[in-house]
């Protein structure tokens, strides 16, 4: 059985039609990955809790009886399970294995993996009484309020 590797490449200077394929479809899918976080979901807080690194990965699959080749997609879970994590390639050939239980392993052409560093989150401005934040050790609250007694609104704070 032969199988090439090939080390990364510049995309532009790709010139298969398939690589082109998995390069956009990549693109695509790290897009809608990254669009993704920034809605209500679980990516960070249970899918990915153990490294916060999500891995993608694309995979092409051509049959002999098919002229258009088929993509598939899949990345990486690491629950803290006792069966483990689940990397992004495997998952994605699961996937299209799931999706054709005919797969056959000779119709695996291209997979394509990338590492994505999630966004760094900058935090909400914290709720602040005067001069004083909820992060604020005690001494440096009592200090405060000596200084500025002014409450802004403010109802949930306890000193």
């Amino acid at each position: 059985e032969e199988m090439e590797t090939v080390p990364a490449m510049e995309a532009a200077g790709v010139a298969d039609s398939n690589t082109q394929l998995v390069i956009q479809e990549m693109k695509a899918f790290r897009q809608e990955f990254l669009e993704s976080l920034a809605g209500r979901n679980d990516v960070k807080q249970f899918w990915l809790r153990k490294t916060k690194k999500p891995v993608l990965a694309v995979l092409l699959v051509k049959s002999p009886d098919k002229t258009k080749p088929i993509l598939y997609r899949g990345t990486n879970m690491e629950v803290s399970m006792p069966t483990g994590s689940l990397c992004a390639e495997r998952n994605v050939i699961g996937t299209a294995l799931a999706s054709n239980p005919g797969l056959r392993r000779e119709d695996l052409k291209m997979v394509a993996v990338l590492a994505v560093p999630l966004p760094v989150e900058t935090p909400a401005s914290e709720p602040r009484l005067g001069n004083m934040s909820r992060n604020m050790s005690f001494a440096s609250y009592s200090s405060i309020v000596q200084e500025d007694m002014e409450i802004n609104g403010e109802e949930d704070w306890v000193i």
